[in-house]
């Protein structure tokens, strides 16, 4: 048993160091020599960054910082609870974006995300002490196609009555 599996490991190998594929060539059309080889590295992958969450009086501004030139979405989820009049509680989600997907450069880049009027409207109806949490994603689609998304949470405060 060993001994076949060693004969049929030899044969591949000695198979694989004849075929035309393992010779190291120059690229199709560089007009490299046949005997220098070329080395195939792949792009690395973007590593994006919240830099900064500031949370303005309609809008949340996060600072996205990515190292290379990608594709970036940014939206997420607020969600509170709500006491019905049968003293049940029902959770409520709402939904915020940025707006559609958008490519950048590397470095930071601000994406503003408008917190919609039923957002706004539970801010005013809570004490400056209270808050509501918003759960957000930055979605990163790099020039090679790779996807990562980094997940973070945000603290809306409530607004003063003024």
């Amino acid at each position: 048993m060993r001994a076949s599996l060693i004969a049929a490991l030899t044969l591949a190998l000695a198979m694989a160091a004849g075929a035309p594929s393992a010779v190291a060539t120059g690229e199709p059309g560089s007009e490299c020599e046949g005997n220098v080889p070329t080395v195939r590295v792949e792009c690395p992958r973007v590593i994006s960054q919240v830099t900064s969450v500031k949370v303005a009086r309609r809008a949340a501004l996060v600072e996205v910082d990515v190292s290379s030139a990608a594709v970036v979405n940014v939206f997420g989820q607020v969600s509170w609870q709500v006491r019905r009049q049968d003293g049940s509680k029902t959770g409520l989600i709402q939904g915020i974006s940025s707006g559609g997907p958008r490519a950048v450069e590397a470095g930071p880049t601000t994406f503003r995300v408008r917190l919609g009027k039923t957002v706004l409207r539970r801010l005013g109806r809570i004490a400056p002490r209270q808050f509501l949490r918003a759960r957000m994603t930055v979605f990163t689609t790099d020039l090679a196609g790779r996807e990562s998304e980094r997940v973070f949470r945000v603290k809306l405060h409530g607004r003063d009555p003024a």
